[in-house]
């Protein structure tokens, strides 16, 4: 039987100190694949990233889209793509992306995302490529087993519904059972590979044998998501760690009603053991 171990406390203090605001250095270059399913994430990730003073990002959108939001996101991370002229991603734009990630020692991938019919592929594509890789909402694929032989880390944010296709159970299975629907998952996972659970008042971080539950109310996914982000490009090693802090800044940031500007003076009072 799975315990968790419950993250009252920050467990990883040294991972705050390794984030964008401290090290302005050369590592750490990020690259963002989205789509234009809908404006208030992409968002509202990029205005956590801003916060963060993040120095090497780049968005890939579809061109036409890229166009409309001229003035609303910085021109210079922006990375206009071909596409449809349905703003989606076709097969001619698979090789601008491959090209963009080869130099990108994370990438995140999903947000915003239509199912559309060269998405496996690109996928498939990515996961040839030595980079570690978030996958996130239309990131995620039915089959498990279509990620597995990736050759870098892969962290995937699954949804209750998510996590049931991949263990082959009802959502209101991992709903009502989370630890049980993880021990299924987990024994599908390689070395590589580590899990963020999203339930509605919890988030479980885990891999193949260590499972980390954060409470909290989850109103601030993209908030987890650009933390998690921000803070694994600066310590390459250490996706769990970073993920599991990424969850407890977003719960102190949840409890206390704080706003995005606020972020940095939060992780700096975390780090200080001053969290209200």
């Amino acid at each position: 039987m799975i315990i968790p171990l419950n993250q009252e406390r920050l467990l990883y203090p040294e991972i705050l100190w390794e984030r964008p605001l401290n090290i302005y250095r050369t590592k750490g270059q990020v690259f963002v694949l989205a789509g234009k399913k809908q404006n208030s994430p992409l968002f509202a990730f990029c205005e956590v990233i801003y916060q963060l003073k993040f120095p090497q990002i780049k968005i890939g959108l579809p061109e036409h889209y890229c166009r409309k939001l001229k003035g609303l996101l910085p021109a210079e991370i922006l990375l206009p793509l071909p596409a449809t002229k349905f703003d989606t991603f076709a097969s001619i734009t698979v090789p601008y992306i491959t090209k963009e990630a080869k130099h990108s020692q994370l990438l995140v991938l999903g947000i915003g995302m239509d199912e559309d019919s060269q998405l496996e592929e690109i996928i498939k594509q990515l996961l040839l490529l030595p980079c570690d890789i978030i996958f996130i909402n239309e990131g995620i694929i039915q089959e498990k087993s279509f990620y597995q032989n990736h050759p870098a880390f892969s962290l995937y944010f699954l949804d209750p519904q998510k996590m049931g296709q991949w263990i082959n159970a009802k959502e209101t299975t991992v709903l009502e059972n989370p630890l049980f629907a993880i021990s299924q998952l987990q024994e599908k996972l390689n070395s590589r590979e580590l899990v963020v659970l999203s339930l509605p008042e919890k988030n479980f971080i885990f891999d193949q044998g260590q499972t980390v539950l954060t409470k909290t109310e989850n109103k601030n996914l993209f908030l987890l998501l650009a933390l998690t982000t921000a803070f694994w490009s600066q310590n390459h090693q250490k996706p769990f760690q970073s993920a599991v802090t990424a969850a407890y800044v977003t719960r102190v940031f949840t409890e206390n009603h704080h706003q995005i500007g606020e972020i940095n003076q939060i992780i700096e009072q975390i780090g200080e053991g001053n969290e209200t």
